[in-house]
């Protein structure tokens, strides 16, 4: 397989490895608890899988516990995680990597990275998530009069640059 194909990729043979350690797993169960699996690893309650299916609520925690449930809810875990891709706090630290790498070098691209921070933390505060473990939280009540004073400052540098 050529190189720069994306299946070559090592996190798509990972993937691909992934996908077929779940059929494999889920092989080795009924049909119906591969999906009593799956139901319970999409949230769905003990109880409401077992009307699903037309069996005890008793029987799906029985198949729950059987090793090769255990093996196939977690692949499928580790599966979902690694298709949902880095998470918010994971973007937010590679950006600000870029934006002090690349600080003397390449200011505007730098400044875009910390814009991009900037707009993440005010999706935080527009979905009414307030980081508790603020840098600029040192006790006081002026937590958000210098939070709002650095986002006005990234923004007035950053229209600065653009123009």
């Amino acid at each position: 397989m050529d190189a720069s194909n994306p299946l070559a990729d090592a996190f798509m043979k990972s993937v691909k490895q992934l996908q077929q350690a779940i059929v494999g797993v889920a092989a080795l169960l009924k049909p119906k608890q591969v999906v009593a699996v799956k139901l319970h690893h999409s949230g769905v309650t003990n109880v409401a899988a077992a009307n699903q299916l037309g069996v005890a609520a008793l029987t799906i925690g029985h198949w729950l516990r059987l090793p090769d449930a255990v093996r196939l809810l977690s692949l499928l875990h580790h599966y979902h995680t690694a298709m949902e891709g880095p998470n918010e706090a994971l973007r937010r630290n590679m950006l600000w990597r870029i934006a002090a790498r690349l600080e003397e070098d390449e200011p505007r691209v730098a400044i875009l990275a910390l814009t991009e921070i900037n707009r993440m933390a005010m999706n935080f505060h527009d979905r009414g998530i307030v980081p508790t473990n603020n840098a600029f939280n040192d006790g006081n009540d002026r937590e958000a009069d210098v939070s709002q004073k650095w986002i006005v400052e990234i923004e007035t540098v950053n229209a600065e640059v653009v123009n």
